[in-house]
């Protein structure tokens, strides 16, 4: 089974390198937008702008309390939240911090009368965000089961996996549409993010999340290499990851020969990002010492892992325990110490 990796940030990541998170291997990121009746979220608008940017796929949440109401919640997000071709469907968290005193009746007519004011206005089925346990026990009905619109809306689901490893899986909410996205861990780590983050999978391959959001990624770049040139001095010069270069150029380089750039589907986009809009700077925060986890792709090996991530081939074994360096296989999942 593809997965394809990504993320899901707010307030609680306070400063990201979109640039240095894409190259890391992030391939979407849903982002808080909102919360109950006033709140928003600090960091969404310069996310929501800069994963674009970056190449991101994007979407973006909103916190549902169930004791309000719900349709000025989802008015809210809508004038939070410009979405555009391209974007992930907008996605309901549906949660107990917060609606503990909420009845189960009042929690789903709450969850009902978001998503329909949110599908109306912006012709998007909504996502549903939530753990299995809390479909479960505050939104199934005893006997009857889920709602009869559960099975409308795509979801993504909270399941944390102890020691988790290739071919962990999440459990599947009964009675509800099957998982497309699973957030499988909070303390994650990643290139461009100071500290830990929640990561998910997408169910599929990156062709396959580019379909599910209606677009397409855009056509590679061609560059004629020139003496002196390196693979490592190509990819920076187009911000572009080593590994993505490899996958597009298997082959030896040399002066004259006429390479494939890897490009994302933003760059095919429309898009409202300003000229001018600032980026994170990745000089602010400091490089702390840590792990990112990084899927294997076809044609890698550790040495060409170890000299993107600037480590070296024995702490990746020796983090991983590997038995045979020169055996790895593609979607095995390492963990690569950093800083």
């Amino acid at each position: 089974m593809n997965f394809t990796a990504g993320i899901d940030v707010s307030a609680w990541q306070p400063k990201i390198d979109w640039s240095a998170a894409r190259q890391g291997g992030v391939r979407f990121a849903f982002m808080k937008a909102t919360e109950g009746l006033t709140y928003i979220d600090k960091t969404f608008a310069p996310n929501w702008l800069n994963t674009k940017r970056a190449g991101i796929v994007r979407g973006a949440y909103h916190y549902l309390l169930g004791g309000m109401d719900a349709v000025q919640q989802a008015d809210l997000f809508l004038k939070t939240v410009q979405f555009e071709d391209g974007d992930l469907p907008p996605a309901l968290d549906l949660e107990n911090t917060g609606n503990e005193n909420v009845s189960n009746a009042t929690m789903v007519a709450a969850a009902e009368a978001w998503l329909n004011r949110v599908a109306q206005v912006t012709n998007k089925t909504p996502m549903i965000y939530s753990g299995p346990f809390f479909l479960r026990d505050r939104i199934t009905r005893p006997v009857l089961g889920p709602p009869l619109w559960a099975k409308k809306y795509a979801l993504w689901v909270a399941n944390y996996v102890t020691n988790y490893h290739e071919g962990s899986l999440p459990i599947q909410p009964s009675g509800w549409q099957d998982w497309k996205f699973w957030q499988y861990t909070k303390t994650g780590h990643v290139a461009g993010i100071d500290g830990a983050v929640d990561l998910d999978w997408f169910r599929g391959s990156v062709a396959d999340l580019y379909a599910f959001v209606g677009s397409a990624p855009a056509e590679p770049a061609v560059y004629v290499v020139k003496v002196n040139d390196s693979l490592q001095s190509i990819a920076k010069q187009y911000g572009v990851a080593l590994l993505d270069l490899l996958d597009l150029n298997p082959q030896l380089l040399t002066p004259g020969m006429t390479l494939k750039i890897p490009t994302s589907v933003a760059d095919n986009a429309q898009t409202n990002v300003p000229a001018d809009t600032p980026s994170p700077s990745p000089a602010d925060p400091p490089v702390m010492p840590g792990f990112v986890q990084y899927t294997v792709k076809s044609g890698d090996n550790l040495s060409l892992i170890a000299v993107h991530f600037k480590t070296s081939v024995d702490k990746i074994v020796a983090e991983n325990r590997l038995a045979n360096p020169d055996k790895i296989s593609v979607g095995q999942v390492l963990k690569i110490p950093v800083g």
